[in-house]
């Protein structure tokens, strides 16, 4: 980073306060160094000077500050240097296979190098801060799967930890993801990425621990694992020492669960086969068959397969590696990869297909773009005037207010992304009924419903639904011409074993991985040192975010505390907060429900919004914003499902007054538990708690029925 010469002018109390806040301004608006260098001179403008350096805001913030190694390869990828700080201190080294050679200066000019941080670094930091909030003592529930530690990979471990680990020693378990990201036209990022599953989903998903980056227009050598592995390997054997902050020191066995990954990482992490070779699939030996006039793979859509076991591929691992690679033999496996060096994994699930890449852009994409005639080969099955129809009805899907994308159209599908696939999986197919031929929707459903259910937030019985996915599956073959019989079909079929292993699929889904890829993307501001940039701003970003969601921040004020949790959207108060007032008045139905609830409420001055928060749910009424008919107001309550037309505040509190609706049985979407058929109570107004609210939803009308959607998408 650059020298800025920056003055601090309030008293010392009040020196670390005014640090912290101007890097958590610099992370949360994506601000250079230069922005952070003027904030500071604004500051000093109305106050005694104190002459620093960025280096020393650090410094004095007391903020996370590892060593970023860095680690040469070779021209031919097969061989890296040891660890260095400093790339001006490589010594040059060749290779012994191809006698390739590096050295600093090509390292430098060809961007030969990765960039590593030690995960027992990472640890040291992060588990004393958020130790009250690991779940340490977790049971799993085979039966209750809510999170990654409710499966059953994360029970053998927790097994295996209690015969083999030191006595006294805890274990904790880490993610891997690991992805590609461009940064310009011509070239990409492919950082690792760990989280630590102790931690609570959503909290987990912000501390994201970059240990890896490589940036360059071709693709990173495998051995950028292997610096990972390395420490894995002493963690899984001998545990690691972390101070607490009450002086306590405790050992932690670090192990690796999950691997997320699209395809082709994941045939890169494995030393296997892509889903376009005979044996494709990593989680069984089923074979694919070549079909040449369309020139790709064809899968047989049989629902009996024969699953791949660890032993097996261990031992054909070592056999590819030892002789030349024979298809009939190896079944895809082409050698040893980095992660078989940890025993303790299975290989055959520790990575297995994800649904953001395999079904939502990859098994609804193919449907829909089957049924708009763009897969070459198979008809079109909606004519022009059907499409029409369907954008229309599409318009009607409204999300509540604060919700990024809408429901966007097939007019607008080359625009579609992995979110706007799930929108429509989990919302869209009430637009086709009566226009789409029957067997295709009622195929179609029956996906909806497989990963509504394989994605809800808890998930008791998976029989019911693994029984759906052969249903889905054979309907599919019968439907779809052979060209539609891909490998992202075929993997529905292993999804309810992934939940069984890893919990819901939003546990193990991409989202949480392209989200973090998103994020160091945007942290590149030259085209120089561009692993080096990320890292530094990465660091900085995690340990500002760990500042905010720490539940004791050491020698932050309360009054820093609360500015910065407001600053990142995360209050932890309960506090209702009302914006956006109004010129309009109660009228009499309205001051009648309020006076029936309440009779000495409006004997206060009471003031109308259409905005209101509270904790993490945004209600609004029907007259906010400018965008009002892109969205609803309606909501799920304690009580039911109610409309809200006002909100409504005095000086002593806050209500909503609505609409109840209530809810009508339909036999057509009974399978989808999150979508209720809804008709008004009448005209009749109720008063509504806003501590009741659980919810906001989504609609969608049609000319006679109004449906309610409990959820919404939930990676925004």
């Amino acid at each position: 980073m650059s020298n800025i010469l920056s003055e601090i002018c309030l008293t010392s109390s009040y020196d670390r306060d005014i640090y912290i806040i101007l890097l958590l301004l610099q992370v949360r608006h994506e601000l250079t160094n230069a922005v952070v260098s003027d904030m500071a001179k604004m500051i000093n403008f109305i106050g005694k000077k104190c002459l620093t350096s960025y280096q020393m805001i650090l410094k004095e913030a007391k903020l996370f500050t590892p060593i970023i190694y860095k680690f040469v390869y070779t021209k031919c990828h097969c061989c890296i240097t040891d660890p260095i700080a400093d790339l001006n201190q490589l010594v040059s080294c060749n290779c012994h296979q191809s006698n390739n050679q590096a050295n600093a200066r090509d390292a430098i000019k060809n961007e030969s190098y990765f960039c590593y941080v030690s995960l027992r670094e990472w640890l040291t930091y992060l588990i004393p801060i958020f130790y009250d909030q690991l779940r340490l003592n977790h049971t799993p529930n085979p039966n209750s799967l809510h999170d990654v530690l409710d499966g059953s990979e994360y029970q053998r471990l927790i097994d295996r930890g209690r015969q083999m680990n030191k006595p006294g020693a805890m274990t904790v378990t880490i993610t891997l993801g690991y992805d590609g990201v461009q940064y310009n036209n011509t070239k990409s990022m492919w950082p690792v990425v760990c989280y630590l599953n102790e931690l609570p989903f959503n909290l987990r998903q912000e501390l994201s621990l970059l240990v890896g980056l490589h940036a360059k227009a071709s693709k990173p050598p495998k051995s950028i694992l292997r610096p990972l592995i390395d420490e894995l390997v002493e963690y899984d054997r001998e545990p690691i020492q972390i101070v607490m902050m009450d002086g306590r020191v405790l050992s932690f066995h670090v192990r690796l669960l999950l691997v997320i990954a699209d395809a082709p990482a994941r045939a890169d992490i494995l030393n296997c086969k892509q889903f376009n070779g005979i044996h494709g699939c990593n989680m069984c030996l089923i074979e694919s068959h070549y079909v040449s006039e369309h020139r790709c793979r064809r899968y047989p859509m049989d629902v009996d397969y024969v699953s791949r076991d660890d032993s097996e591929w261990r031992r054909l691992s070592s056999l590819a590696q030892d002789h030349s690679y024979d298809e009939d033999i190896h079944k895809g496996i082409m050698g040893k990869c980095e992660l078989s060096r940890l025993d303790y994994l299975h290989l055959n699930i520790i990575a297995p297909p994800e649904y953001l890449h395999s079904q939502l852009i990859g098994s609804v994409k193919l449907i829909v773009n089957a049924w708009l005639g763009k897969i070459k080969g198979v008809p079109q099955i909606l004519s022009e005037c059907d499409i029409k129809i369907i954008d229309l009805r599409l318009e009607t899907i409204l999300f509540p207010a604060q919700q990024l994308k809408r429901m966007l159209t097939f007019s607008q599908i080359d625009n579609w992304k992995a979110m706007d696939f799930e929108n429509f999986l989990f919302y869209g197919f009430l637009a086709l009924k009566n226009v789409l031929p029957y067997n295709y929707l009622s195929n179609f459903k029956k996906l909806s419903v497989i990963i509504a259910n394989l994605t809800r937030s808890t998930i008791t019985d998976l029989q019911p639904t693994e029984e759906l996915v052969k249903n889905f599956i054979k309907d599919f073959a019968k439907i779809y011409s052979n060209y539609m019989h891909r490998f992202n079909v075929h993997a529905i079929l292993h999804l309810p074993t992934v939940v069984r292993s890893f919990g819901p699929l939003r546990t193990s889904s991409a989202f949480i991985v392209e989200n973090s890829m998103g994020v160091f993307s945007r942290k590149v501001k030259t085209g120089t040192f561009v692993a080096e940039q990320v890292f530094n701003k990465a660091i900085i970003m995690t340990a500002m975010k760990s500042v905010v969601r720490s539940s004791n921040p050491e020698n932050l004020s309360s009054e820093a505390l609360k500015f910065a949790k407001n600053l990142f959207g995360c209050s932890s108060s309960n506090e209702i907060i009302v914006t956006n007032k109004m010129n309009t008045k109660l009228n009499d139905i309205e001051i009648q429900t309020i006076n029936e609830f309440d009779d000495n409420f409006l004997n206060e001055h009471v003031d109308l919004y259409s905005r209101v928060k509270y904790k993490d749910i945004v209600i609004t009424t029907r007259c906010y914003g400018s965008f009002f008919l892109r969205s609803n107001n309606f909501v799920k309550t304690s009580r039911g499902f109610y409309n809200i037309c006002k909100i409504v505040k005095s000086p002593s509190r806050i209500i909503l007054i609505g609409v109840k609706y209530e809810v009508v049985d339909d036999p057509e979407i009974r399978d989808h538990y999150y979508i209720k058929k809804a008709n008004p109570m009448g005209t009749n107004m109720e008063v509504v708690d806003i501590p009741s609210v659980i919810a906001t939803c989504t609609t969608y009308c049609d000319s006679n029925n109004l449906y309610i959607m409990e959820i919404v998408n939930r990676h925004l």
